[in-house]
């Protein structure tokens, strides 16, 4: 009986160390398995990492020849924008020497079109100084011719004439004072569109003058009608006025025609 139940208890512990065995062998294969399914993982992984770390290396390349490439590109865009700024800037200079062109052309064809202007002005003085107070006025008459030439001192423009005209004034008290005679002056024509001024100096009869004027017109068919108004100063008087007049100033509204010939 002894033997038996050694023999018994033997078997049993084999028995169960057995059970045990079987039991616990599963949960370390299932643990092993995940371990070694989580090591599979991470090494995967981590060649994937690899992989991406190799294509992470390549895409730093390929955005490093996007760099050059843009580089390229942005020095070629540059360089289009110097080609561009030279070519605006050549522009700009080739449309000031356009711009000067077409100012000497301007001023040829307005030369060739003017010509030589002739201009005949009816005029009636209206306003006189203290000089000529007791003095009464007559129609006067004056031609001005204006040379073919238009010049330029900076910004302004002006033509060159000569002008031929006459004057007279009575005296009715005293009766029997005479101002008159034919005069004739050296002008300077200067056209702002429709107005145009002029200022000139010469002589009066025998009396130093000066004078200066501003007319509008307008063009109809090939003559040119102009209102205006003009004074004009005459010096050193002759014989008739009294000692203390130093000067004759009237002013004077007139009418012009003028035909370019």
């Amino acid at each position: 009986m002894d033997k038996k139940k050694i023999l018994v208890s033997v078997y049993s512990g084999f028995f169960l160390t057995f059970i045990l065995f079987l039991l616990t062998s599963p949960g370390i294969l299932f643990g092993q398995d995940d371990e070694d399914d989580e090591g599979t993982f991470w090494e995967d992984e981590e060649y994937y990492d690899e992989d991406t770390t190799e294509y992470y290396e390549d895409d730093e390349y390929y955005e490093d020849d996007e760099f050059y490439y843009d580089d390229e590109d942005t020095s070629d865009f540059e360089y289009s924008d110097e080609d561009t700024l030279d070519f605006f800037e050549d522009d700009y200079i080739y449309g000031e020497d356009e711009e000067d062109e077409l100012t000497d052309l301007e001023f040829a064809e307005e030369g060739e079109r003017k010509g030589y202007t002739v201009q005949l002005s009816f005029a009636s003085p209206g306003y006189v100084n203290h000089t000529l107070e007791t003095w009464n006025s007559k129609i006067d008459f004056r031609a001005n011719i204006d040379l073919p030439m238009l010049m330029e001192v900076g910004s302004v423009k002006f033509r060159i004439g000569v002008e031929l005209g006459t004057f007279s004034f009575e005296n009715y008290l005293p009766v029997g004072g005479e101002f008159s005679g034919i005069g004739a002056m050296g002008v300077l024509s200067f056209p702002a569109g429709p107005s145009t001024v002029q200022v000139g100096g010469g002589i009066m009869g025998s009396s130093p003058s000066i004078m200066a004027s501003q007319s509008f017109g307008i063009n109809i068919a090939a003559f040119n009608i102009r209102i205006g108004i003009r004074t004009t100063m005459a010096f050193s008087l002759p014989d008739g006025f009294e000692a203390d007049d130093t000067s004759a100033n009237w002013l004077d509204g007139f009418v012009s025609i003028g035909y370019t010939l």
